[in-house]
């Protein structure tokens, strides 16, 4: 999920409670992806937030890198 505000919130809420885990990026809103994630924790799903500044390949690779790793 790219966001921890609007769309992205809205898609995490629809997709927690079937069952999927998340990985949330965010590049400002730190607070409410991290609030996200714990909203989605307690419907027993993995939730887990990653700072990316997506215009940047690097730091869009690191995403896709840790994903990969944490969630394989």
């Amino acid at each position: 999920i790219t966001g921890g505000r609007r769309i992205g919130a809205a898609l995490a809420r629809q997709l927690a409670p079937r069952g999927a885990n998340l990985a949330i990026s965010y590049l400002t809103s730190g607070e409410s992806a991290n609030q996200l994630a714990a909203d989605c924790r307690q419907l027993g799903v993995r939730a887990e937030t990653f700072r990316a500044d997506l215009r940047s390949a690097d730091e869009s690779q690191s995403l896709i890198d840790w994903t990969l790793r944490e969630f394989g």
